[in-house]
């Protein structure tokens, strides 16, 4: 038999919140224990519940979505959370997964994607967007990428990265393909023209 996942919901709009209540409710798997419409009070009520998952919105009134979760995750470890937002910028996606929590999914999707994002954190894995996950990649180049890509910029090739570094020509390939992938393109170009966007690479 499948775990009974404990819910608790935390909006400060009262009819998206019975809305998605009434959904779950409907979810033999997952229970709502409550729902509260501000942050600071589900804090001051969170010992006296045994609770797997948290979803919350970002915009609620004295505290908002990302200075709760860190409140939680401060004392709670193991709950997961689900956060939800009328934004999906990449930005927000990637100031909630370094928080920790497990899935950002926009109040627009449908609830059986919330449902779908309750139980995979429940599970313990992580719901990110490519396009996010790509963002939240751009500053994490390891020391060695960043000066290869500074030396792709320079306009040196392969054999003469690896010259100028001491490296084999398969590692310095290694590192471009590593860089690409971190970047979310597809070519040396691509990767130098990501690198000043995003402030990688100063001009």
């Amino acid at each position: 038999m499948d775990s009974i996942i404990n819910v608790i919901l935390v909006d400060d709009h009262p009819l998206v919140m019975e809305g998605l209540r009434s959904f779950l409710d409907r979810d033999h798997g997952i229970i709502v224990l409550a729902v509260f419409d501000k942050a600071k009070d589900l804090l001051a009520q969170l010992p006296s519940y045994k609770v797997d998952v948290i979803v919350m919105d970002i915009r609620m009134p004295e505290m908002n979505g990302f200075e709760l979760a860190r409140s939680i995750k401060a004392g709670y470890e193991s709950i997961r959370l689900v956060m939800l937002s009328g934004y999906s910028y990449e930005e927000y996606q990637r100031a909630a997964f370094e928080i920790g929590v497990h899935a950002f999914v926009p109040k627009n999707a449908p609830y059986s994607s919330i449902v779908n994002a309750i139980r995979q954190s429940f599970l313990g894995n992580i719901l990110v967007t490519e396009r996010a996950m790509q963002y939240m990649n751009r500053d994490r180049l390891t020391r060695m990428e960043h000066r290869i890509l500074q030396l792709i910029a320079q306009e040196q090739n392969n054999q003469q990265i690896s010259d100028e570094l001491g490296i084999s020509k398969r590692t310095t390939e290694s590192h471009i393909s590593s860089i690409l992938i971190k970047l979310g393109v597809d070519s040396r170009v691509g990767a130098v023209v990501k690198g000043f966007q995003n402030g990688i690479l100063n001009a």
